[in-house]
């Protein structure tokens, strides 16, 4: 039986279950091909609620880190040029 993520992607299946199973509010993830994709969520969703589980909220990092700011109700986190002057670390 074929599911709503390719048996190729089995890893990508495994880290949305053990969010899942964790019970996390969120999954940060840069992969967009099978996990942080809108119309596999969907369906994933269903599967996981037709097991009586909730999916977490799947989102990329710069994602979470705007919906964090804003519900906090603060500016987000901007990127931060490395100082020269600064030894490296080891």
């Amino acid at each position: 039986m074929e599911g709503p993520i390719p048996h190729q992607a089995a890893g990508d299946a495994l880290h949305i279950s053990i969010a899942t199973a964790y019970a996390c509010d969120y999954l940060p993830t840069w992969n967009c091909r099978h996990i942080a994709n809108a119309e596999i969520q969907k369906t994933v969703g269903m599967v996981v609620k037709r097991c009586g589980f909730e999916l977490p909220t799947i989102c990329t990092p710069e994602e979470l880190m705007k919906e964090q700011a804003h519900s906090r109700n603060i500016a987000p986190l901007q990127p931060v040029e490395p100082r020269m002057d600064m030894p490296a670390a080891n």
